[in-house]
């Protein structure tokens, strides 16, 4: 007969309950260490149904239950987090509750990534906390630089600002702070650039990340980051299903005939919105095409955090619409983006037979993505010169046919001057009667 099991998970515990024809069959707390997770794994049969709530080691405990034959249903715990709280609320209550939701049609179910979709999402989040460790470092090294009435002509934490930090009269408490908040930025700066190099492999294997980088704002990271915090696209009917996913969508209120909007819901995945919030303000500083409606709204008297906000659902957007179908980003610079592909091409590993260079990677990889020729390409075609025909000019029409063919009256000229002596022009109807 087929069971059904519901799972509250704990970080350091595993509640289970098993039931089969209504029937409570297993009632168990399991540790969720591997000895635990065996355990609870070996009274798992093939053909149960299991249901949990999207937390934390959620979809690496589904995918160990599907790989033993188990169907898994994986609920939203923002629709079912006010359920089986009347009154008592315990994991046996809450399993419970979660059990009445393998009988509904049109449970509140989430999507779960494979695990290469996970591991994509674990280095955003490592990079979303080396972007945050770097901007506190640096910010306490521009605190100490003001206390002492300094103002850094250069980045202290680059090549040309040590030299002129060394040059400076500092307290010795003050300096020894100072090389040790130094050290951290360059210890934490190479660990950002080894994941970068990570990051740029992926991008080298993906297709759908070099297609991303058409858009001003993407770099290979970013893209990469992106495409994994959104997973399958094809779950997504219309953009805006990806711009509520990413909780940048105005929040609602209606009451009969009243509606009112406000600002920005910030319920879906905030790694995903905080990836788009930086691509806008890049696109902005890099003047992309999208640019000018940052400036209109700012112009109007928007907030800028407000304006760039809106920028980046517009850019989510285009995202959305460039990769369902596959296309060619229309205000695409050639240019800039070829320069991407040959940065992209240098993290190429070494190989031992003969490859293209960078330059013809990137041209490479351009033309097939975009169908156009390759700018440097274009641009080392020589030019071909179109023959020109020369066409005696008929009496009473000077120049006319030069005219008709695009040429000036200089190339009339020269055209006369090299024409035969002997002329050649249609004789008139009454001379051709004369000498009849």
């Amino acid at each position: 007969m087929e069971r059904k099991v519901a799972l509250d998970i704990h970080r350091r515990s595993l509640f289970v309950l098993i039931m089969e024809e209504g029937k409570q069959v297993l009632r168990r707390r399991f540790s969720p260490d591997p000895e635990g997770l065996a355990a609870f794994l070996a009274v798992i049969q093939p053909g149960d149904r299991v249901v949990m709530e999207a937390t934390t080691h959620a979809f690496r405990l589904a995918a160990r239950l599907e790989s033993v034959g188990a169907t898994v249903l994986v609920l939203d715990p923002q629709e079912t987090r006010a359920v089986g709280m009347k009154g008592k609320k315990t994991d046996y209550r809450d399993c419970l509750a979660l059990l009445r939701y393998l009988d509904e049609p049109h449970p509140p179910a989430v999507w779960c990534p494979d695990r290469r979709t996970r591991e994509i999402r674990q280095l955003t989040r490592e990079r979303f906390a080396f972007n945050q460790s770097l901007v506190r470092l640096k910010n306490r090294v521009r605190g100490l630089l003001a206390d002492e009435g300094l103002e850094p002509t250069h980045a202290p934490w680059e090549p040309a600002g040590r030299v002129w930090l060394e040059t400076q009269t500092l307290a010795p408490v003050t300096r020894r702070i100072l090389e040790r908040e130094l050290a951290a930025i360059a210890v934490e700066t190479a660990l950002k650039a080894e994941q970068e190099e990570e990051l740029a492999q992926l991008a080298l294997e993906c297709r759908t990340t070099q297609r991303l980088m058409q858009l001003v704002g993407f770099g290979s990271a970013t893209a990469v980051m992106c495409l994994g915090e959104v997973g399958d696209l094809q779950r997504f009917p219309s953009s805006k299903h990806l711009v509520s996913y990413a909780g940048l969508h105005a929040s609602v209120y209606q009451s009969a005939t009243t509606v009112h909007y406000g600002p920005i819901t910030k319920a879906g995945r905030s790694q995903l919105r905080w990836i788009m919030v930086e691509v806008a303000w890049r696109h902005v500083h890099e003047d992309g095409p999208e640019a000018a409606y940052f400036q209109r709204l700012v112009q109007r008297g928007k907030c800028p955090q407000v304006a760039i906000v809106a920028l980046a659902r517009r850019l989510l957007v285009l995202v959305y619409t460039l990769l369902r179908r596959e296309a060619t980003h229309r205000d695409l610079d050639l240019r800039r983006y070829e320069a991407k592909l040959e940065r992209l091409a240098a993290h190429r590993p070494e190989a031992t037979e003969p490859e293209p260079c960078n330059r013809d990677w990137a041209a490479d990889r351009l033309e097939e993505l975009t169908g156009q020729t390759a700018p440097r390409r274009a641009a080392s075609r020589p030019r071909r010169l179109r023959p020109t025909k020369r066409r005696a000019t008929a009496e009473g029409d000077p120049g006319g046919s030069s005219r008709r063919h695009g040429r000036g009256s200089a190339s009339a000229a020269r055209d006369e001057a090299d024409a035969p002596r002997e002329s050649h022009a249609t004789p008139k109807p009454e001379e051709i009667a004369r000498g009849a």
